[in-house]
């Protein structure tokens, strides 16, 4: 029930960035995301490169308890400019 009530918020977010026209922009660079991924994940805020960070940045803080938003974001947008 809970998941469902997420995923429920993430379609309703992606509806007012269409509203907006914002969808298919990340969040976090303002970058297009990958028409790609946007089939697969409608739902998605960020690009893989970007989404990978923040799941590494989110490991990273749970096992050291130390907060790194400010790391993936840099390590995002160094992927993004190295075409990685």
């Amino acid at each position: 029930m809970a998941h469902d009530v997420r995923r429920l918020g993430r379609v309703q977010h992606a509806l007012e960035r269409i509203a907006e026209g914002t969808y298919g922009l990340s969040d976090v660079s303002g970058q297009p995301t990958p028409e790609a991924r946007l089939e697969a994940m409608p739902d998605a805020t960020n690009t893989a490169a970007e989404q990978a960070a923040s799941e590494r940045s989110a490991r990273c803080s749970a096992l050291t308890g130390v907060a790194t938003a400010g790391h993936w974001i840099a390590d995002a947008t160094a992927n993004f400019e190295s075409g990685a």
